[in-house]
């Protein structure tokens, strides 16, 4: 079962022309711009799980 996505992370500042990029990739999957964006954290932040572990409660990341 797929994790609900019920946290929000504060704004992020951007170049005008990395917005345009992500908008345009995100059209072309013919996906929201959080929804993609949201992708793109979550395959770098868990393709780089065997160097981070996390906590015993899962938020918390911690050298391995």
């Amino acid at each position: 079962m797929a994790e609900k996505c019920i946290r929000q992370l504060p704004p992020v500042r951007v170049p005008e022309s990395l917005e345009h990029a992500l908008m345009r990739l995100a059209a072309h999957e013919d996906r929201p711009l959080s929804e993609y964006v949201r992708g793109v954290l979550m395959k770098h932040v868990f393709g780089h799980a065997p160097m981070v572990e996390l906590d015993d409660d899962g938020d918390k990341p911690r050298r391995a």
